[in-house]
């Protein structure tokens, strides 16, 4: 029988039930550590849990308005030349503070400053490119903390680098960032339209985001009937060219009067700019959707840990009853299959080896084919640079310019496509050891029940839940520098010394293919390293946990029984109470 909806539990007692929980698992004692840590874990996850949204758009279109706008006041630094391509996440803290990561793991840089005109001039010298030309101070990513109420709620802000702009490689970067975020919101602007730039990463956005908000700014340039026409046409060409649903939801609004607005006090004024709509649409959805989507994962991962707690407690009690003879001969059998998966897993161990050496060999496979295709792209580039028609040679700084934007774009395009050939092989190798893993511990507690008579359920829950961490910008630095070529008057003025440029420059690109592969490639192979070792760490961990959980559960109850043979009945009362304590609460978890 269903639960009336008047007494289905409501999602706001989910935070205290799991207080609850949290604190009857702590009370246990020392006997029950790893389970109380695991617990706290999840609860502090689930309080700082974080919603991402990044704001997306190409150059000029008011993306950093915007978000000013929604924060109320200037930030964020605006420009009149492209931003450096550096994302900035910002969060709620009570107090405003900027901290600036670099790229090459020196210390952060922070500013805490006295205000908001402060934080921005500081900003400034790190994410504009008259301050940070071509990022030359090699920062990775700045955060800024900022006490905001839209934010209170584990909102996170990320205004990320143009799109389609002077460096055409943040459009790759920022398509490799969006499947970490959990929304984006897409810019543009009524004047002028949609350009094929901003179409084509509409396209290849389709499936990397879950959510995608679409904004037409700045309708104040135009008259109320030009408006409409072009809501109207960009629905259009969202539909028709880019793929999506017929009239997708588009907020138009003036980011540029909803900053004055703010500024002002004027809720008029917010409300004709447009931004009040789509600030009531951002708190609505984070309300009903982060907290419907986290609050039931939350809710199965809790219920799954008080089950291994139940276990536990159960073994506990059940050793304590039971016969010590009896006690003894489960005892002996339990250890034998922990023997038996012992080895399994130092055979899995061996199998991991064998993948990872595979996993290199096809990466450097890949890498060797890459190198011959690099060759014969730079070598059209440099060729077309220099001219292929007998015009004049162009000068070196003309050539070190195409070079610039050529070979970040191509690297990048490069990397996603061996990061995704390479993710996809390791999920596929890695999958059926998870699988085997999770058997495996299924295994050990199924024995531990049925040896010990009590109750016991599978897991409700994916075993590698997690709430969604902080997404990483991944920042490469693109090896693209000439060295000085000496021009003498002979060189520009006969056919041999063009050819002797020609060759220094054949040259020269090679060395920088080599140096962009390298760079790749030695990124890669540390990846997949990284990745066996977490797996298979994590995989020996959880084993350890779970042994922890049912052979320590008996070995203690059976030291008792030699040691306190006058106090079992009150140890056996505690652990009934507490059995009974979680069982409400794991109820109540179920029913969210």
């Amino acid at each position: 029988m269903m639960t009336p909806p008047s007494e289905q539990p409501d999602a706001s007692t989910l935070p205290s039930t799991l207080h609850q929980a949290d604190q009857c698992i702590e009370h246990l004692g020392a006997d029950f550590s790893s389970l109380s840590r695991r617990f706290s874990e999840l609860c502090s996850r689930f309080s700082e849990g974080r919603f991402h949204l990044a704001v997306l758009g190409q150059f000029k279109r008011g993306k950093s308005t915007f978000v000013n706008a929604l924060l109320g006041e200037e930030l964020l630094p605006t420009a009149i030349v492209p931003l450096t391509a550096i994302p900035t996440f910002i969060e709620h803290a009570d107090r405003l503070q900027a901290t600036i990561i670099f790229t090459d793991h020196r210390h952060n840089e922070i500013c805490q400053p006295d205000g908001v005109d402060a934080l921005r001039d500081f900003l400034a010298r790190f994410v504009t490119e008259s301050a940070n030309p071509e990022n030359k101070l090699g920062v990775s990513q700045v955060d800024v903390y900022y006490p905001s109420d839209l934010l209170k709620n584990g909102l996170v802000l990320i205004d990320t680098p143009g799109i389609g702009s002077t460096f055409r490689h943040n459009t790759v970067a920022t398509l490799n960032f969006l499947p970490q975020c959990d929304a984006a919101v897409f810019v543009v602007s009524a004047d002028p339209p949609p350009t094929e730039v901003e179409i084509e990463f509409l396209r290849q956005v389709q499936g990397k985001v879950r959510q995608l908000f679409f904004v037409l700014n700045k309708i104040d340039y135009i008259s109320p009937e030009e408006r409409q026409t072009a809501l109207d046409f960009l629905q259009k060409v969202l539909h028709e060219q880019a793929g999506f649903p017929a009239k997708p939801a588009i907020f138009s609004l003036s980011a540029k009067q909803g900053l004055e607005a703010r500024k002002f006090g004027s809720q008029e004024l917010w409300q004709q700019s447009g931004m009040a709509e789509i600030e009531h649409h951002l708190l609505d959805f984070m309300a009903k959707e982060k907290s419907r989507v986290l609050g039931a994962a939350v809710s199965r991962k809790a219920a799954d840990l008080i089950d291994d707690v139940l276990l536990q407690l159960r073994l506990a009690s059940r050793s304590l009853e039971m016969p010590l003879v009896k006690l003894h001969e489960c005892l002996e059998i339990f250890d034998r299959k922990l023997e038996e998966i012992d080895h399994q897993l130092q055979v899995t161990g061996d199998i991991l080896t064998g993948e990872r050496k595979r996993l290199h060999e096809l990466l450097e496979e890949n890498v060797n084919r890459l190198r011959g295709e690099a060759e014969q792209y730079l070598g059209k580039v440099v060729a077309e640079a220099l001219g292929g028609s007998g015009q004049a040679d162009p000068k070196q700084s003309a050539i070190q310019s195409i070079l610039d934007a050529a070979i970040p774009e191509y690297f990048e395009k490069q990397n996603t496509r061996l990061t995704e050939l390479i993710s996809k092989r390791m999920d596929m190798v890695l999958k059926p050891h998870q699988v085997r893993a999770d058997e495996l511990i299924e295994t050990l507690r199924q024995t531990a029940a049925n040896l010990f008579e009590i109750p016991y359920h599978a897991p409700r829950s994916d075993q590698a839940f997690s709430l969604s961490r902080r997404p990483y910008w991944l920042t490469r630095r693109w090896s693209t520098r000439l060295n000085p070529l000496p021009m003498s008057l002979g060189d520009s003025l006969f056919s041999n010394g063009r050819q002797r440029i020609q060759k220094r420059l054949r040259e020269q690109s090679r060395e920088l293919i080599l140096a962009n592969v390298e760079n790749l490639r030695w990124s890669l192979f540390q990846s997949i390293d990284d990745t066996f070792r977490r797996f298979s760490t994590a995989l020996a961990e959880r084993l350890r946990e779970t042994k922890a959980a049912t052979q320590e559960a008996i070995r203690a109850a059976a030291e008792r029984r030699r040691n306190q043979g006058e106090t079992i009945s009150q140890e056996l009362s505690r652990l009934e109470t507490a059995v009974g304590e979680l069982e409400g609460l794991q109820k109540i978890l179920l029913e969210n």
